[in-house]
């Protein structure tokens, strides 16, 4: 036989037996009444790690996979059928998971956290119980449509229900909100901006020893950039802090109220706010 069929046997029994067994609803684990060799239990330690990697990368099958086939290859590693519930859970086979779990406190009575791991089971144990119960309820009766009943006669068709007319958007309160955002974020670069051209600006004093004429050109030039970092921090700071409190202001006098009238049916005062290359602010502005 050539040596490249025996791994794809190989690869294939790993990848059709599984399922097979995995295709029915739950399957029970038989009792450990044998001792693992010491291959079996370095083939146990190895399935196991790799388990662990696809649980972590929510690949609840083939953590399955792994793991079942170490619990094969060492029964008595009985943690192993904890992980195996946890797999089973999030790959929402529930009635698995029990069995899992139950058959690792039979087999482990003096586990530490065992009341923690009872609840875990009565709480899977009453989701199934509604699961079943919701699947076997009957379905709801459907109301006939109007247009049935009026044809069978029934002189009582529903009458038609009025909305009323819809509110507008509270687009205030999102605006002032999306004002303070932007805000806050102009104030923490400015903040962030400004330390860091005082700490360059800092460093090219110390290597400049306070003598200009005998300055490093690379410490000059430091000390020009961190000069022009502090400008553009303060600006920054500034328009940041102009607009959280254009934002705030907004909000407090006019976004957190909600108006179902009409535009033309009382006058409309809005605060709004302003911001320009030297200033910023609140503005009122009103119509008549």
């Amino acid at each position: 036989m050539p040596r490249f069929v025996l791994p794809c046997l190989s690869t294939a029994l790993l990848l059709v037996i599984p399922s097979l067994c995995q295709a029915a609803e739950t399957h029970p684990y038989p009792a450990c009444n044998r001792q693992p060799s010491e291959a079996d239990v370095q083939a146990a330690k190895g399935a196991f790690q790799a388990g662990n990697v696809s649980f972590n990368e929510r690949d609840y099958d083939r953590a399955i996979l792994y793991w079942e086939d170490a619990f094969r290859r060492d029964c008595s590693a009985t943690l192993l059928l904890h992980n195996l519930s946890r797999a089973y859970e999030g790959k929402a086979n529930l009635d698995q998971a029990v069995v899992a779990l139950r058959t690792f406190l039979d087999r482990s009575p003096e586990y530490s956290e065992r009341p923690q791991l009872e609840r875990a089971v009565e709480s899977m144990e009453k989701n199934i119980a509604e699961q079943q119960q919701r699947h076997n309820a009957p379905p709801a009766p459907v109301p006939a449509p109007a247009a049935t009943q009026a044809a069978a006669g029934d002189d009582k068709a529903p009458a038609s229900v009025s909305t009323g007319p819809s509110k507008p958007f509270p687009l205030g309160p999102v605006l002032a909100g999306s004002l303070v955002g932007v805000g806050v974020l102009a104030a923490g670069f400015g903040t962030y901006a400004w330390l860091t051209g005082q700490s360059d600006v800092t460093n090219a004093e110390q290597s400049c020893g306070g003598s200009r004429s005998g300055c490093p050109t690379s410490a000059a030039q430091q000390g020009n950039d961190g000069r022009s970092q502090i400008t553009l921090g303060q600006v920054s700071l500034g328009a940041g802090t102009a607009l959280i409190a254009a934002g705030a202001g907004w909000f407090f006098y006019n976004g957190g109220q909600l108006t179902t009238k009409s535009a033309a049916a009382e006058p409309q005062r809005l605060w709004a706010p302003w911001v320009g290359r030297t200033s910023a602010g609140l503005s009122w502005q009103g119509s008549f």
